[in-house]
């Protein structure tokens, strides 16, 4: 079904966040897309019930914004709000492994001045520990820690 759709009928209805399959589709799409960046920013700004994966996505998308925007103080902002919505949410659900990708993935790839350095090693150490295939963003999550996370795939096959 397309994200673009079930987004529309969102704003329209104020009714609830989409399926939390459709956000992680909006969360990919929104690394390349400054509109779905903020149709996603504004669809979680609108309601105020949100689970903690949700308030972690909704971050998520705040953090995408930085990376759109062109003024550092807009980067620093967008940034700021994003990584303290995600700490949020990891607060809320300390064993969610998709809330700690999300900052894990953050945090690895923003300025190292901006982020909390103690986060990274236990959040790697978790996901690592925690990894599941049957995970529904399993493959992303697998894909990026052996990439860019700084993991091997033995990392993983030792449970």
């Amino acid at each position: 079904m397309n994200v673009l759709f079930l987004l529309f009928f969102a704003f329209i209805s104020r009714a609830s966040i989409p399926d939390i399959s459709i956000i992680r589709e909006g969360y990919l799409k929104g690394l390349k897309s400054e509109k779905t960046t903020n149709q996603f920013i504004k669809l979680f700004s609108e309601n105020t019930t949100l689970s903690p994966l949700q308030v972690s996505y909704s971050g998520a998308f705040y953090c995408l914004k930085a990376k759109h925007v062109a003024m550092p103080h807009q980067k620093l902002s967008n940034l700021s709000k994003g990584l303290g919505l995600i700490n949020k949410a990891a607060k809320l659900d300390t064993n969610d492994i998709e809330i700690r990708f999300l900052r894990f993935s953050i945090e690895n790839e923003a300025p190292s001045f901006l982020i909390n350095p103690n986060h990274l090693a236990t959040d790697k150490t978790f996901i690592v520990k925690h990894f599941t295939s049957s995970h529904p963003f399993a493959k992303i999550i697998y894909d990026y820690m052996i990439k860019k996370g700084g993991c091997k795939p033995i990392d993983f096959s030792k449970k």
